[in-house]
C-alpha cells in the first residue's frame, strides 16, 4: 500500500530461522551487529586534535605513533553550524541595537540583563526581534505590566527602530549581575540557540565531548519481528499499578539500568523480593540522584530516600546476591553527562522500560482507579509512556548492554562513581501552581496488553545510545508522514554547532512543523528558561503555532500516522540523543501507536497550553533529570 510503513532495517517478515541467510542470532561472540555498532572507527581531525571514531563515539587519539601512515585523510568536522532560519537571521538588528545600549541600560534601576530575543504578548511568541530587558523587585503575584515598569525605570520602548520587551530575571541572570560572569561561569548556563547567537560560547561545555565507551561484543540491537506481548500504560494513572506485580514475579534474577532509584515503595517491594527469595539483583545507577531541598514538603519527592541508603538496604538483605554500581560520567568518561536510561529485564525473558525513573514523582503509589482518588493530584506528577514486553530475545539483548555496562563500570579506574555537578534548574511557576495545570474532566487511562502472534506478528526496534540512536530514527523521520506527527519530550533543544546528525534531527521535525498539509503537534516541557527555549526552536525555524508547554512532562515519544511510535528515555538534546546512555523502542501497530496517541491528544488539550506566564517570576530548584530539560544532556 502507498501509505505502508516498515520500520528502517526491517523486512516486515517472520523471524528468520538460526540457519536461514541474513539470520540475526541471540547476543553471542560472532553474532550479526547493528551497523554502526561495531563499526571500524575513522580518524577526525577536529579543534587540533586528533580522534577515532565509531557511531557517535569520539576518543581522542594522544599519541601519533598510534596513526598508520596509510590511514585516509580526515573526514569533514563532526559538528556544522546550524542553517539558520530567516527568523534568526532577523534577529541580527536586535542583537546590534541591545549590544549597542547594554552598558547603559544596566544602569538603570533593577535591570540585570539585556539581550535580543522576541516580543511576547499575552506569554505568546510573536515573529517580531525585540531587545529583551530582564528586570527584578516585581513583588510575587503582582501584575507584570511590561509598559508600566518600562515608563518607572526610564526603559525605552525601542532602540534603532526595535522594540524593547522585558521579561522578570532567572536566578542565573540575578546572580551573574550580583556576582559577575566569573562567579558563575557560562558552563553552569543551558544551551541554547537564542544564546550562541549573540554571545561566544566560552565556557560552555563540549555539545557532544568525547567519552570511552565501548559496545559489548556481539552486542544485537536489530529489529525483532514476531511473537510476543506488550504491556503499555503510562504514569501516573497506573505505573506503579504495572511496575509493582512485574517486580514481584521474578523469580530468579532482574539486571537494572536507571537513571535515578529513591521511591521508597520501590525500594521497600525489591527489598521484600530480595528478603524473601533467591533472587539476584543487578543495577547500574547514575552518579548523584535528583532530589528536593532539604525541607521541601511540598514537593512530590519529598519522602524520597537517597540512593546510598538504597543500595545499603538492598545489599543488607541480600548479601552476595546483590550487585550496584555507579556509571561513569563526564567528558572522557564512559558516557558524556547521564546514566539516563531505564530498563529492568527479568528473568531472561520480559522487560520494562520507561521514561520515567524509580522515583515517587515517575511513579506515585496512588492507584487513581480507586473511585475514592482525587484525580486532580494527577497534573502533580510527571507524565510517562511505559512498556512491558514479553519477549526472551529482546530481553536478552537488552541484558548484555545492561551487564557490558555493569562489567565496564567495576573494572580498573571506572569503579570510581562520578558525581556530576549540574546547575540548579529554574524552574517556572507552573511547575510550582498545580492547580493552574489541573484542568477539568482528566482522563486516567488504563493499562493495554497486546499479544502478538507468529501469525499477527509485530516489528520492534530496540534504541540504545550511544549505539544507534541516530541510525535507526533519522531513516525514520525522513519519511514524510502521511498525515500526522505528535511530539511530546521533556527536552526539544536547537544549538548553534549541533552534529550534523543532530542538525538532520532538528531540521526534519522544523520542517514538518511547517508543512500545511500535516497535523503536526510539539508539546515540551514547561521548565527552565522557557522563554528562551521557545526563542530557540523559532530562530530553528518551528512553527510556533503548533507548539505547546506542559508541566511535568516527561514523555520521551514521537507517534506518526497513528501507526508507529517511538517511545522510551532519549530527551531531544545534542547528547540525549548521541552520547548518554538511554534506551527506546521503534514499534510498528496501529493499536499500540493510537494508545499512546489518546494519551497524547489528552495532554495537548487538557494539560497544555502555548502561552508561558510572564507575571511569575522563575526560582531555583536542584534536580539533575529537570537539568536535563534546560541543559545538554
Amino acid at each position: 500500500m502507498a501509505n505502508e510503513r516498515r520500520i528502517p532495517g526491517s523486512p516486515g517478515t517472520q523471524p528468520p530461522t538460526a540457519n536461514a541467510p541474513g539470520a540475526v542470532a541471540d547476543p553471542t561472540p560472532g553474532a550479526p551487529v547493528t551497523p554502526g555498532v561495531n563499526a571500524p572507527a575513522r580518524l577526525v581531525r577536529e579543534g587540533g586534535r586528533l580522534y577515532a571514531v565509531r557511531g557517535n563515539m569520539r576518543i581522542p587519539v594522544e599519541d601519533p605513533r598510534l596513526i598508520s601512515p596509510s590511514q585516509p585523510a580526515p573526514a569533514p568536522p563532526l559538528t556544522q553550524p546550524i542553517v539558520l532560519a530567516p527568523a534568526a537571521r532577523a534577529l541580527s538588528p536586535a542583537i546590534d541595537a541591545a549590544a549597542l545600549r547594554r552598558d547603559e541600560l544596566l544602569q538603570l534601576p533593577g535591570v540585570v540583563d539585556v539581550r535580543a530575543g522576541y516580543v511576547f504578548k499575552d506569554g505568546v511568541i510573536t515573529q517580531t526581534p525585540a531587545v529583551v530587558v530582564a528586570v527584578t523587585g516585581v513583588a510575587p503575584g503582582a501584575r507584570f505590566d511590561k509598559a508600566e515598569i518600562a515608563a518607572q525605570r526610564g526603559i525605552p520602548s525601542s532602540i534603532a527602530g526595535v522594540p524593547v520587551d522585558l521579561e522578570l530575571a532567572n536566578p542565573y541572570q540575578r546572580l551573574r549581575r550580583s556576582l559577575g560572569a566569573e562567579a558563575v561561569p557560562a558552563s553552569r548556563l543551558p544551551r541554547l540557540l537564542i544564546d550562541e547567537l549573540q554571545a561566544p560560547a566560552e565556557g560552555v561545555s563540549e555539545a557532544v565531548p568525547a567519552i570511552t565507551y565501548e559496545p559489548p561484543p556481539g552486542g544485537n540491537l536489530e529489529p525483532i519481528t514476531g511473537a510476543m506481548s506488550i504491556t503499555c500504560h503510562v504514569s501516573p494513572d497506573a505505573g506503579w499499578r504495572v511496575l509493582k506485580p512485574f517486580l514481584a514475579a521474578t523469580e530468579r534474577k532482574l539486571h537494572l539500568g536507571m537513571y535515578d532509584f529513591t521511591a521508597p515503595h520501590i525500594y521497600q517491594t525489591a527489598r521484600a523480593l530480595l528478603k524473601e527469595t533467591d533472587v539476584e539483583w543487578q543495577q547500574v545507577l547514575g552518579p548523584k540522584e535528583s532530589l528536593p531541598q532539604e525541607g521541601d514538603a511540598d514537593s512530590t519527592k519529598a519522602d524520597d530516600l537517597t540512593e546510598v541508603s538504597v543500595v545499603r538496604g538492598l545489599e543488607r538483605v541480600a548479601r552476595d546476591r546483590f550487585g550496584n554500581v555507579f556509571a561513569r560520567v563526564g567528558a572522557g568518561r564512559t558516557f558524556a553527562s547521564a546514566y539516563h536510561i531505564k530498563v529492568a529485564v527479568r528473568d531472561d525473558k520480559a522487560f520494562w522500560l520507561s521514561s520515567g525513573n524509580w522515583q515517587s514523582s515517575n511513579q506515585p503509589d496512588i492507584d487513581f482507579f480507586d473511585e475514592a482518588s482525587d484525580r486532580q493530584l494527577i497534573s502533580r506528577y510527571n507524565r510517562e509512556w511505559h512498556v512491558v514486553c514479553e519477549n526472551a530475545t529482546l530481553a536478552k539483548r537488552l541484558q548484555r548492554f545492561l551487564d557490558h555496562d555493569f562489567e565496564t563500570a567495576t573494572s580498573g579506574d571506572e569503579m570510581e562513581a562520578a558525581a556530576v555537578g549540574l546547575p540548579d534548574l529554574v524552574v517556572t511557576a507552573d511547575e510550582l501552581l498545580a492547580e493552574e495545570r489541573a484542568g477539568a474532566g482528566l482522563e486516567v487511562f488504563a493499562p493495554r496488553k497486546f499479544v502478538f502472534t507468529s501469525a499477527n506478528p509485530v516489528t520492534v526496534q530496540p534504541i540504545l545510545t550511544p549505539d544507534n540512536f541516530m541510525d535507526v530514527v533519522l531513516k525514520f523521520l525522513r519519511q514524510r508522514p502521511a498525515r500526522t506527527l505528535y511530539f511530546q519530550n521533556q527536552s526539544l533543544n536547537p544549538i548553534q554547532s549541533p552534529t550534523a546528525e543532530y542538525a538532520e534531527l532538528l531540521e526534519l521535525l522544523a520542517r514538518y512543523s511547517n508543512d500545511a498539509s500535516l497535523d503536526v503537534r510539539i508539546i515540551f516541557r514547561n521548565i527552565g528558561p522557557v522563554r528562551k527555549k521557545l526563542e530557540s526552536l523559532q530562530a530553528a525555524g518551528f512553527n510556533m503555532s503548533r507548539i505547546r508547554m506542559q508541566a511535568g512532562c516527561h514523555t520521551k515519544g514521537i507517534i506518526v500516522d497513528s501507526q508507529t511510535i517511538l517511545l522510551g528515555s532519549h530527551n531531544i538534546t545534542n547528547q540525549g540523543v548521541q552520547v548518554n546512555r538511554d534506551a527506546s523502542l521503534l514499534i510498528e501497530d496501529p493499536g499500540i501507536a493510537q494508545y499512546y496517541e489518546a494519551v497524547f491528544l489528552h495532554d495537548w488539550a487538557k494539560l497544555s497550553r502555548p502561552a508561558i506566564r510572564e507575571g511569575s517570576s522563575p526560582v531555583p530548584v536542584g534536580s539533575e533529570e529537570a537539568a536535563m530539560a534546560g541543559g545538554g544532556s
